[in-house]
């Protein structure tokens, strides 16, 4: 048995869980008393027209009526959730329960951002109230009236997994604002500011977000090369922030983000003639930083992985502990967790007396000590590939 397929079956190991668990909550669904009528919905890609009216009104449910998002961005995220919503269990009606949804949802970011948010993890989804501080703080409508009201009673259809998904995206997009009205305080912004200006604005913004201790971010400040000693890879994160820049600049001048519900200060597409950037432009322009950071994060954790599997010498996608940490005394910085931390994290497997502890290599990529930002609402990790 090959490494690779070792690490699939582990994943269809836990996904098989997660589906069985969720048939489970559908037999018992039916053994209820019968719920009221309800309208008749559209099965899974209906005509091109109800298809749309069903995507805005669901959310209209999220994000409130005038939205502003376009029909072409929902039906870009409804195909990517197409596949594994075929895959899921579902009702006579078609739909799915709370959990299957935070699943899609869940797995939608890890795999398209490398972002985790926390309470919708498969480890942390117990019941059918939710858990999730992000949503539970920035949509509390949304959580009473749809996740947790009388519309769950019903099941959850893909136009709902598709305004989650959505909505999620304005949630994530808006929660770097606080952060970087803090910046611009701090250096008594008061008016636009160029390409060059609004550079070094950014990579303090960067740092704050990778670092939550005060200090050592002031220490950073004071001596640049002490980011470098905090993060390996600091420069090759850093250059990233220039590519945030050009990356608004080329989406907001073809409406992107307008298609999200955002436009830039003047209520247009962004100039590029102009070349200035106000705090709402800056702001737009921070909220790709996610998913650059998150594609940026994932070469680094294939490097991981490659390494891990040429420390399986069984190709049962495990190394043993004996090994993890000898390697990290030969210089792998990384591989340095303790026996204790690794159990607590899910990583390790010591049902074995011949091998000894052993670390599973994709239990240990999921887990927090392969994040790059630890943030009290998400986490960017290494991603899923299950």
């Amino acid at each position: 048995m090959t490494a690779k397929r070792s690490l699939v079956i582990s994943c269809v190991s836990v996904i098989t869980s997660i589906f069985a668990d969720a048939e489970h909550t559908f037999t018992r669904w039916e053994s209820l008393s019968p719920l009221p009528e309800q309208p008749q919905r559209a099965a899974f890609l209906p005509l091109q027209s109800q298809l749309s009216l069903e995507l805005r009104s669901a959310l209209d449910k999220a994000l409130g009526v005038g939205h502003g998002v376009q029909e072409g961005y929902m039906l870009e995220v409804l195909a990517e959730l197409g596949p594994t919503w075929k895959s899921l269990p579902k009702d006579t009606s078609g739909h799915v329960d709370h959990r299957s949804l935070y699943h899609i949802v869940h797995r939608h970011f890890t795999q398209r951002y490398s972002l985790s948010i926390l309470g919708l993890q498969p480890n942390a989804v117990n019941s059918s109230k939710l858990n999730s501080q992000l949503l539970e703080e920035r949509a509390p409508n949304y959580v009473r009236t749809v996740l947790e009201g009388e519309a769950a009673l019903y099941g959850f259809s893909i136009e709902d997994a598709v305004a989650m998904v959505i909505l999620l995206e304005h949630i994530l997009a808006d929660s770097s604002l606080e952060l970087l009205e803090k910046i611009f305080r701090r250096y008594k912004v008061k008016s636009e500011l160029s390409f060059g200006e609004l550079s070094p604005l950014l990579t303090n913004y960067l740092l704050r977000w990778l670092v939550p201790d005060e200090i050592s971010v002031r220490r950073a400040e004071k001596d640049p090369s002490y980011a470098s000693k905090m993060f390996e890879n600091w420069d090759e994160m850093a250059s990233l922030l220039p590519g945030s820049l050009k990356t608004f600049a080329h989406f907001s001048a073809n409406g992107a983000y307008r298609a999200r519900g955002k436009s830039p200060s003047q209520g247009g597409a962004w100039n590029p003639f102009h070349q200035r950037f106000s705090f709402d432009e800056a702001q737009l322009a921070t909220s790709s930083l996610t998913s650059s950071l998150g594609s940026f994060w994932k070469t680094e954790c294939a490097m991981v992985k490659e390494k891990l599997l040429g420390l399986d010498s069984t190709s049962t996608g495990r190394v043993r502990l004996s090994k993890f940490h000898g390697s990290a005394l030969s210089g792998e910085w990384r591989f340095s967790e303790s026996k204790e931390y690794l159990q607590k994290l899910g990583a390790l497997d010591d049902s074995s007396s011949w091998h000894g502890p052993q670390v599973i290599i994709p239990n240990y990529l999921q887990s927090a000590s392969n994040c790059i930002v630890t943030d009290p609402y998400y986490h960017i990790c290494c991603p899923n590939e299950c």
